[in-house]
Formats: structure tokens, C-alpha cells, sequence
């Protein structure tokens, strides 16, 4: 699932709206395991399922990517 954006160059591109939790995991450098783990502890927010796959929002692990960046990676 995915929607048109532009980047700051004007250019048009796809950009997901749901990810799975391993591309997640990769996204982080983290394993899946760990991206449980974070939905666990409340740092993420829960899995949307869709079917019989887990995915999460694109934009919660941006958020996530950003508010860890900003606080050295400390919670």
C-alpha cells in the first residue's frame, strides 16, 4: 500500500504507507524480534494486520527513526 509524494526536487515517487516488520527491522538495523519488543514496550505503535501478514506504519518508524536520531538514541 502506498501513495504519490515528491521529493524536494519536484520528482514523483511511491511512498509506503505500511511496512512489514522485518522491513522494519531492516529500516532500524534491528532484528524482527526486537521490533516486537519495541511494539511491547510501547515505543511503536501496534501491528496493523492485513491478512494474515503483520505490518506498521511507515510513518510511526520514521518517527521513531527521527525522535532516537534527536535523542542519541536514548529513551
Amino acid at each position: 500500500v502506498s501513495h504519490e509524494a515528491e521529493n524536494s526536487k519536484g520528482t514523483q515517487y511511491k511512498k509506503p504507507l505500511l511496512v512489514s516488520l522485518k522491513e522494519a527491522g531492516r529500516m532500524f538495523g534491528v532484528s524482527t524480534r526486537t521490533i516486537y519488543r519495541l511494539i511491547d514496550e510501547g515505543e511503536l505503535p501496534g501491528i496493523i494486520k492485513v491478512g494474515r501478514s503483520s505490518k506498521i506504519s511507515y510513518q510511526a518508524v520514521i518517527r521513531f527513526i527521527q525522535d532516537d536520531s534527536l535523542t542519541g538514541g536514548e529513551a
